[in-house]
């Protein structure tokens, strides 16, 4: 952070110092001091985000060009973020050029709208006139609103059925950068006694905020985390208790991540990347497969062709790249995908089109998901039941058919922030 005042600015290390504190307080990031300290690695991508639109922020621009600023933040901080947009806009009288595929977020900010397609400006004007028109030449694929709910018909309560994966009371805490001269180093708690069940043919939602645990809890459900205490079972098998249950967790689970385009080696082709779980496969179940013929059966599987197979990924959209990557997380038979952010970095349009095709794949494949997101749309479309973390802990466990009528306050506030398009 220090750069940008270093760089524009007169200001001595104390006032760079005190300034960066103050924005990171404005941008809801708690213990400053601590994150001063920490690289970009170390934080989640949410707070990362936020760190940048301060810095951005920060010099008070006349003119601040946003490109996707709210792209993968949880609800209530992409609606306090988008709040600070409209203050900026009005107390500095600055302009604002915002750059989105999120209609809720467009409609909450702009005065006027330019609609893109294909690199065409298909529509322009005022925002109210411009948008009440019919949408003949504007694509369809933006409201999510409409989107329907798969989880519409009734279920069984996932209770009643027997967990294909169970959390215990796990509990996880990290070495702060605090330093205490006289006791040593402190540690951060990030999980408190969280308890999960995942039945067989589901989809669990994890919900939360930016920095609330939820990418830790996957780590540890991917067996990348030992906990501090507490336990992980897949099938009434313990993960952590021997070496044995680790490999048994590596044959059953794959994963899917949000950031596509480090998760793919952009050395590899696409039939290269898909051959990373084929051989998986093969070392688990011992045999040999026909990986060319294979590769061609997965990427029909997840909607490309087979002359995708020998294009990089840097050739591909991010669509198309994330496509490849559940054709790899699939080549390995697993029995459970989790999936990590994996859709909140797309447009509006591609997010709806992965949400069919996982759908697709859960019921032909009889796959188990388990989905970490802040996305709440995603999460009513997609998944049976939905958990609640905030600030490492579980505030709510419920069946999505539920959520309006959930009690618990965080929810609330999570239902009340989502930004909508009427």
């Amino acid at each position: 952070m220090a750069e940008t005042f270093a760089t524009h600015t007169s200001w001595n290390a104390q006032e760079i110092r005190t300034r960066s504190l103050e924005i990171l307080e404005q941008m809801r990031i708690r213990n400053g001091e601590e994150v001063l300290e920490k690289y970009p690695h170390q934080l989640s991508g949410g707070m990362l985000q936020r760190i940048m639109i301060g810095i951005a922020m920060a010099l008070q621009p006349e003119l601040l060009i946003a490109d996707e600023p709210t792209t993968a933040i949880d609800a209530i901080t992409q609606y306090e973020i988008l709040e600070e947009f409209i203050r900026i806009k009005k107390q500095k009288n600055t302009a604002m050029l915002f750059i989105t595929h999120d209609l809720g977020a467009i409609s909450k900010v702009a005065d006027r709208i330019l609609v893109m397609n294909s690199g065409h400006v298909v529509d322009s004007g005022s925002f109210t006139t411009s948008l009440s028109m019919p949408m003949t030449r504007t694509p369809a694929c933006w409201w999510r609103n409409d989107l329907p709910s798969c989880t519409a018909t009734a279920r069984s309560y996932t209770e009643r059925r027997v967990p294909m994966l169970e959390v215990n009371n796990v509990c996880v805490s990290f070495r702060s950068e605090r330093q205490e001269k006289l006791f040593g180093t402190t540690r951060d708690q990030v999980l408190f006694d969280v308890s999960l069940k995942v039945p067989k043919g589901t989809c669990l939602g994890i919900l939360g905020e930016s920095g609330s645990g939820k990418s830790t809890l996957g780590r540890v459900i991917c067996g990348l985390l030992k906990p501090d205490s507490g336990e992980l079972k897949i099938h009434d098998t313990s993960v952590y208790a021997s070496r044995s249950g680790r490999k048994n967790l590596q044959k059953r689970l794959s994963v899917v991540f949000q950031d596509y385009t480090t998760s793919a080696n952009p050395r590899f082709r696409v039939k290269e990347i898909i051959a990373e779980g084929l051989a998986a496969r093969e070392r688990n179940q011992k045999i040999r497969l026909n990986r060319a013929e294979e590769t061609s059966r997965l990427l029909e599987l997840v909607g490309l062709n087979a002359s995708y197979a020998d294009r990089y990924p840097h050739e591909l959209s991010g669509g198309q790249l994330q496509r490849v990557c559940i054709a790899r997380a699939v080549a390995c038979q697993p029995e459970i995908i989790l999936f990590d952010e994996a859709i909140s970095s797309l447009d509006a349009h591609t997010q709806v089109q992965i949400m069919d095709l996982l759908h697709e794949l859960k019921e032909k494949l009889g796959l188990t998901y388990i989905f970490i997101t802040h996305d709440l749309t995603s999460v009513t479309y997609l998944c049976d039941e939905v958990l609640f973390l905030y600030h490492g802990r579980i505030t709510e466990h419920i069946p999505v058919s539920r959520i309006a009528e959930t009690k618990d306050e965080y929810a609330k506030k999570l239902l009340a922030s989502i930004i909508e398009f009427d």
